[in-house]
Parts: C-alpha cells; sequence; structure tokens
C-alpha cells in the first residue's frame, strides 16, 4: 500500500513540476511573440518587482499608474524614428565607407606633437611672477 503511495506522491509531483514548468514555457513564448525578449523582458521582471515592493507603500492604483508611466516614457523615447541629420555624412577612406583598392596602404595617423617640440610661437606662455634675478 505505501509503495502505491509512493508511486502516487512522485507521480504526480513530476505532473505538476512538468505542467509549471509548460506554463512557463508558454508564458515566456507568448511574451516573446509580444516582442518582450531580452532586455525588454528584463525590464519587465523588474517592472513588476518595482511595483510589488511600490504597492506595499503606496498601494497598487499609485504603483501601477507610474509603471505604465514609466514604460510609456520609455517606448515614445525609443520607437521614435530617427533624427534627421543636416547634411550626409561625408564618406572618409579607412572609415569603412568607401572601399579602399587593395593595393594601397592603409592610412598613417600622423603623430601628435609633444609639447617640447612646439615651436615658440606656439607655446603657451604663462606669466612668470618671480624673475631669476629673485632666487639668489
Amino acid at each position: 500500500m505505501t509503495e502505491v503511495l509512493v508511486r502516487l506522491v512522485v507521480g504526480l509531483t513530476f505532473a505538476v513540476v512538468g505542467l509549471v514548468a509548460g506554463a512557463v514555457r508558454l508564458g515566456l513564448r507568448l511574451l516573446g511573440l509580444a516582442g518582450f525578449r531580452g532586455a525588454r523582458l528584463a525590464g519587465l521582471a523588474a517592472t513588476v518587482a518595482g511595483v510589488r515592493w511600490a504597492a506595499a507603500t503606496v498601494g497598487v492604483g499609485p504603483a501601477l499608474r507610474l509603471a505604465v508611466i514609466g514604460w510609456a516614457a520609455w517606448a515614445t523615447r525609443h520607437h521614435q524614428p530617427p533624427r534627421p541629420r543636416r547634411s550626409p555624412p561625408v564618406p572618409r577612406p579607412g572609415t569603412g565607407t568607401v572601399p579602399r583598392p587593395a593595393t594601397s596602404p592603409p592610412p598613417r595617423r600622423r603623430p601628435r606633437p609633444r609639447p617640447a617640440s612646439l615651436p615658440a610661437s606656439r607655446r603657451r606662455q604663462l606669466p612668470c611672477r618671480v624673475s631669476p634675478t629673485s632666487w639668489s
């Protein structure tokens, strides 16, 4: 008799775990069809956790309203068409926008001049408050 009860309990446990796993998979698949994948799904989970926390503090109504406002602000910000540029980008060799011939060497960067190698006319002159004659 106990063997039958053990088999029944183990079988029911496996059936319940299988049903819960299937429900979770179905829920994730439906959320994916609705567009909640990756970062959006994580954002939705964080929103649900935040609403549960805020519901205990301020109540369910204000917490849900704040969540809806937050998602609406995110949706209007991230789903706008790209802003138009004033002028099209200028294609420059070496940036990947203009194909270079295979025979040309890659572009070289000019070395930056060091402060000591700048001519005196381009050096920044700092005012000197102490004259060399006053050092003695």
